[in-house]
């Protein structure tokens, strides 16, 4: 997928950083969800494995997934 979707309760800003597993960051910008759904367009990434930090009201939140 072109597409990684995020579902949230928040409707707030949420900033983003997507990092290599070397800890290169590749990415980074900002989102507001739609109906509780917020998606980042990673089809300018190359296949691989990456991390995936979100930055919310709530705290910061990490998540590791795979570009095909």
């Amino acid at each position: 997928s072109n597409f990684v979707s995020i579902k949230t309760k928040s409707l707030a800003n949420i900033s983003y950083v997507i990092n290599t597993l070397d800890g290169r960051e590749v990415f980074s910008g900002n989102i507001i969800p739609e109906n509780e759904t917020a998606k980042i367009d990673i089809s300018s990434l190359s296949s691989g494995v990456y991390m995936l930090s979100l930055n919310t009201n709530s705290g910061v939140l990490y998540s590791k997934f795979i570009k095909e």
